[in-house]
């Protein structure tokens, strides 16, 4: 029997995006590709007036290829758009290299590295701003969970226990509000929730997401993520630091 407290979780994230449906004119969903974006794709799509996907141009093939295949699965390809930043692969690469190098002995500090404002929040703002989108009609939505770290945890209670389902953030400029629908979802409930959910659209699972040479994730994987082929990707840059392989990885010259 489902316990009260999983099943209050479990009706949360819709009882949220109902709120927000009618709050706000326009619902935004920033996809990754990933298995908490994925739900949220799943669970947003009856309130959903756009869907925004970052490629940074050193995401994953599989990554690429898995959100296109979510998207045309559920019918979506009229709303969706897909952004790229204004840095060439190979730049990013590089400034990846950059900062992996100056920083790798330091404790982690998401503001050592560039890269992810370069290929991912900048597209983001300057989308935004392009879309002449303002906080009092739009709202994007991203599939973040508080039980992914303790200092996401510790904030998310004080805006829930505030009352507030949606908050300003300044990496969408202050020309959105942001909400983050499945932020009390435990890793169980995720993931019973999403392979349900997957399964009702004959949709496969996503793994992982995001830029194959991520340096956070290179440095800070679990001891069973280092077996996978993901790991082994980022491995080889790291350790050769090869600027062949910068160009061959990324298909820049």
């Amino acid at each position: 029997m489902i316990s009260r407290e999983k099943a209050l979780a479990t009706k949360l994230p819709l009882v949220i995006l109902k709120y927000l449906r009618k709050k706000f004119e326009k619902l935004i969903l920033a996809y990754s590709g990933g298995t908490d974006s994925t739900l949220l794709l799943l669970l947003s799509r009856p309130f959903l007036d756009g869907i925004v996907y970052n490629n940074t141009g050193l995401e994953l093939g599989e990554t690429v290829a898995y959100v296109h295949k979510a998207i045309d699965t559920l019918g979506l390809r009229h709303m969706y758009v897909e952004l790229r930043p204004e840095l060439k692969p190979r730049e990013l690469a590089k400034m990846i290299l950059e900062d992996f190098n100056r920083t790798h002995d330091k404790p982690y500090d998401k503001h050592d590295y560039r890269c992810c404002w370069h290929a991912k929040e900048k597209p983001m703002v300057q989308w935004v701003r392009r879309e002449a989108l303002d906080k009092e009609s739009t709202c994007i939505l991203r599939g973040i969970r508080a039980f992914d770290s303790s200092q996401r945890l510790m904030s998310s209670m004080r805006l829930i226990s505030s009352g507030h389902l949606y908050h300003h953030n300044f990496r969408h400029c202050k020309k959105a509000q942001v909400s983050e629908p499945l932020l009390l979802l435990t890793e169980d409930l995720k993931w019973s929730y999403l392979s349900k959910l997957c399964s009702e659209v004959k949709l496969p699972l996503p793994e992982k997401t995001g830029c194959a040479i991520c340096p956070i994730y290179y440095r800070f994987a679990k001891p069973e993520e280092r077996q996978t082929d993901c790991f082994k990707v980022a491995d080889r840059f790291f350790t050769r630091h090869a600027k062949t392989l910068i160009t061959s990885w990324t298909g820049s010259k």
